[in-house]
């Protein structure tokens, strides 16, 4: 099955102090780090910004249809221009998402919404959303219902366990790195 990355950049990176997605980690911006992550699993890729500097990586940027919806505006803003049923969502704050990462939540992944949980906390912006859960995203909208959790339980959610799963992932791989420490510390021992 064809498929889709969507990076969600559109947030207002307020505990950052500046573009989140174009802070560097690691020698290169946040967002290279997932691109590179994306390129070798998906067919596709867009990012969902404000901010036309994201232009500079070549994929195609998409304001928010419906601005000030947060997460889930971003998230029906994606599945909105992907062309594909099967798409991937990353915030841009987890330059530490792998590609088999990507490659094994898009293959354990079921109808609706599909996310991993690691160590008990269950990850919304490293998920899987079908095309097919476009719908619900409005309907949230348009009765400002913007708890991600909530429409994601509309949306028929799946949680997969990552430790029960067949492959070892270095639970980095979850960090959101939000702040300058984070950075500085290389990624927030908590996860999240």
């Amino acid at each position: 099955m064809k498929s889709t990355g969507i990076i969600l950049a559109g947030g207002a990176s307020s505990r950052m102090g500046e573009e989140k997605g174009l802070v560097e980690y690691d020698g290169k911006s946040m967002i290279e780090h997932i691109l590179v992550a994306l390129q070798g699993a998906v067919d596709h890729i867009l990012i969902v910004a404000s901010d036309e500097r994201y232009g500079q990586f070549g994929y195609p940027v998409y304001s928010d249809l419906i601005p000030q919806k947060g997460p889930v505006g971003g998230i029906y803003t994606g599945l909105h221009y992907s062309s594909t049923e099967l798409n991937i969502c990353l915030s841009c704050d987890v330059p530490l998402v792998t590609t088999e990462f990507i490659e094994w939540i898009m293959q354990v992944s079921s109808n609706g919404v599909t996310l991993p949980r690691c160590n008990g906390k269950t990850h919304q912006l490293m998920g899987v959303y079908r095309k097919s859960a476009l719908s619900i995203f409005r309907e949230a909208i348009d009765s400002d219902e913007l708890k991600l959790s909530l429409v994601n339980e509309k949306a028929g959610c799946t949680i997969i366990d990552v430790e029960e799963s067949s492959v070892d992932f270095d639970v980095r791989i979850f960090s959101n790195l939000n702040t300058k420490a984070d950075i500085n510390k290389g990624y927030n021992e908590t996860g999240g």
